[in-house]
């Protein structure tokens, strides 16, 4: 029910490209995460574009991965740090998304398998949240917001999963 999905956890955003919503609200804590999908809603045929020259056999080795990826680790332009997450997204280890805790990414190279470029996806995506707001702050403060919003809303409220307090795993440990 309602017209209005607020999701202050989106991560891949399945719920709402899955859904059908009048408008979405839909927030998360990793800027180039966000970067991309503002990339992929306004300039899908940019960001297509681009991909395109990164996804050749050249960019495929383990070298040219870990040369992008310390290139990556040294700009701060949001769309060029959004076409390489979508880079790392295909050629990193199973799409993992990680960084560490000087903030750098550092997802290993994947299997070298030849990457599929998802345009169709990209576009798709573009159509389908054309009536989505995109946001990258706290949680708590998106849940705030999401509040004072006109509409009948629904907030798919689904956190990242933690490790156990037992554990000695961080491979499921998100940011603070």
């Amino acid at each position: 029910t309602g017209d209005v999905l607020c999701e202050p956890f989106v991560g891949s955003a399945t719920v709402a490209l899955n859904s059908d919503y009048r408008e979405y609200h839909l927030n998360d804590a990793n800027p180039d995460l966000i970067a991309l999908f503002k990339l992929c809603q306004k300039k899908p045929t940019d960001l297509i574009t681009e991909l395109r020259k990164l996804f050749v056999p050249k960019n495929n080795t383990p070298e040219r991965y870990y040369e992008i990826r310390k290139h990556f680790n040294q700009i701060q332009d949001l769309e060029e740090r959004a076409v390489l997450l979508m880079y790392f997204n295909r050629h990193g280890f199973n799409g993992l998304v990680r960084y560490n805790p000087s903030n750098e990414y550092n997802v290993p190279f994947g299997d070298g398998k030849p990457a599929y470029l998802p345009e169709l996806e990209i576009a798709f995506f573009s159509e389908k949240l054309k009536n989505a707001y995109l946001y990258c702050m706290d949680f708590a403060d998106f849940i705030d917001h999401a509040a004072k919003l006109e509409g009948s809303k629904n907030q798919y409220i689904d956190p990242p999963y933690l490790s156990s307090k037992d554990s000695n795993s961080s491979f499921t440990a998100y940011t603070a």
